[in-house]
């Protein structure tokens, strides 16, 4: 069988197609050529997961229930799944990590508690103690998830940071504000710093928690 070579065949839908443009059709006794543009993959994340575009890159985020957890603990569930606790980019994803962490705590009849975020106290003020570091202060925490950057979109609460020996982890208030013990209220979204134990006056908050797992789109389409 006389098969057609193929740079041959190329060069003749090449050049009958010079002769109509973009597209042909039937009457100009041509190929008809298709264009394949250059479309890149759509980014998708594994199930349960919700993608959102940042600068530069996509993400990953999903709410995991972790009732009674520490933050190690409730980790260790984002580690299960590849992912890490996240930290949020902008006001768009605090809001919807406050969103759908309310829907899963109002599911488990649980409307009030807090998010364990990806933040953390960082190396430098947890050595001197933030209270005794005019660098630190608000400035004292980080983002963990190796991803996010910036700090504008941290909502601290009123007076918050605070507890310079214990406080080093992050919840963010979810739902019903969080009162902590100065009497004061983290609002919904509003960030608070507590001990990623069990050790200080959020103990009632953190028996209602959630956390938000993060990471890179594992899959393409």
């Amino acid at each position: 069988m006389f098969t057609i070579p193929r740079i041959f065949l190329l060069l003749t839908i090449s050049r009958f197609a010079s002769s109509c443009g973009d597209v042909c059709n039937e009457d100009d006794g041509a190929y008809v050529m298709s264009t394949f543009p250059n479309v890149a993959p759509v980014p998708s994340c594994s199930a349960g997961y919700t993608v959102f575009s940042r600068p530069g890159y996509n993400w990953c985020m999903k709410i995991y229930p972790a009732i009674s957890r520490t933050f190690t603990q409730a980790e260790a569930l984002c580690l299960a799944d590849g992912a890490v606790a996240s930290g949020h980019q902008n006001v768009v994803e605090a809001r919807w990590i406050n969103r759908t962490a309310t829907a899963i705590q109002t599911e488990n009849n649980e409307p009030i508690g807090g998010v364990w975020l990806g933040l953390h106290i960082t190396m430098g003020c947890d050595y001197l103690g933030f209270a005794n570091e005019p660098n630190c202060g608000a400035n004292s925490f980080e983002w963990t998830d190796g991803y996010t950057t910036g700090t504008s979109q941290i909502t601290w609460a009123s007076g918050i940071p605070d507890q310079p020996n214990t406080g080093k982890c992050a919840l963010m208030a979810a739902y019903d504000p969080i009162l902590y013990p100065t009497g004061q209220r983290a609002l919904p979204t509003q960030i608070v710093n507590v001990a990623c134990g069990n050790s200080d006056g959020y103990d009632d908050y953190r028996k209602r928690t959630t956390i938000v797992c993060g990471k890179p789109p594992t899959e393409y389409s």
